[in-house]
């Protein structure tokens, strides 16, 4: 009786302790992956590339929109059609700058080693 209540016992102890370390390595592997300065940073690039690439798709319509306004435009309306072209201009060199910012945040993201990179 004596010997099965001390094998009893060895194995719940060893049982006990595999739990513990399969525990231990679940909680070390989830604090390796979901580091919250890293997440929060991560987040911040992410939600500032997704702002760039809303205003390059706002910058893309408005192109499209002066181009379409310059081609309707009569030729007698000459004041009108120097301030499209102008103003394509600026779209043009605005897109230019957004597309340039975009760039320079996926390169930060992938520097910055962020986990699940979804780009």
């Amino acid at each position: 009786m004596k010997y099965f209540a001390l094998t009893l016992s060895a194995i719940v102890f060893i049982y006990t302790a595999l739990i513990e370390h399969r525990l231990n390595a679940q909680t070390i592997s989830d604090s390796i992956i979901t580091d919250p300065s890293i997440s929060r940073r991560c987040d911040s690039l992410m939600n500032q590339r997704q702002e760039k690439v809303e205003h390059r798709q706002r910058l893309l319509f408005l192109l499209d929109r002066n181009k379409n306004l310059l081609k309707s435009t009569p030729e007698n309306k000459k004041s009108i059609s120097s301030k499209l072209r102008d103003n394509q201009y600026r779209v043009i060199q605005e897109l230019k700058i957004t597309n340039l910012k975009v760039i320079k945040l996926e390169e930060q993201i992938v520097r910055r080693g962020c986990p699940g990179l979804t780009i």
